[in-house]
């Protein structure tokens, strides 16, 4: 997929509103340590967070995404730094959040346990981490089109370094990406706090 094409053609390709793992689950965030947002996209979770007075450190590879997400944070003269780079080339460490809704589901090869080392290097101790994955209950799981988690796997992926404060395995609810078709997916979804 050209996601610096999509997100250049649709404005808000994955929607305006915040990811609702992270709106139930706000009060976790350590307020005096910026939130990393790994895969920020055009920034609705970055934007959410930053709005409410955190500091956020948003990362996508997307050069367009990240410029349209600089764009708004600077016009709202908001505490938010945007950097078109991957996960693999973070910088920083000792965040006190670190957001991954739907990278996952890109990942290929060994892209799962490089992703889990990156969180577990920045995130803080005491930190959480907010992840996201398709699981292979997905109705289009056969397809084989994305990255697809076998149940139970996610939060098992991050048992060396965290505890699980959440976790929820199901159907997602029905979505649209853009104008595209109406989907769902079989989710899985944890907050995790860094021992």
């Amino acid at each position: 997929m050209d996601f610096d094409r999509s997100y250049a053609d649709v404005p808000a390709l994955f929607g305006d509103e915040p990811e609702p793992l992270l709106v139930d689950h706000l009060e976790r965030l350590d307020r005096t340590r910026p939130v990393l947002d790994i895969g920020a996209g055009q920034g609705r979770n970055s934007l959410y967070l930053a709005r409410r007075g955190l500091h956020v450190h948003a990362i996508d590879p997307s050069a367009e995404a990240i410029r349209q997400l600089a764009a708004v944070a600077s016009d709202e003269g908001l505490a938010l730094r945007a950097d078109a780079v991957g996960f693999d080339d973070v910088d920083g460490e000792g965040y006190g959040g670190v957001l991954v809704f739907g990278l996952i589901p890109l990942l290929a090869g060994d892209g799962v346990e490089r992703l889990v080392a990156s969180v577990t290097r920045v995130t803080a101790p005491g930190g959480h981490a907010f992840v996201t994955a398709f699981t292979t209950d997905d109705p289009r799981a056969a397809t084989g089109r994305w990255n697809y988690l076998p149940p139970g796997s996610l939060a098992a992926a991050f048992a060396d370094d965290f505890d699980v404060e959440h976790a929820w395995e199901g159907l997602g609810p029905w979505h649209r990406h853009g104008d595209g078709e109406p989907e769902r997916h079989g989710m899985a979804e944890v907050v995790l706090r860094r021992r």
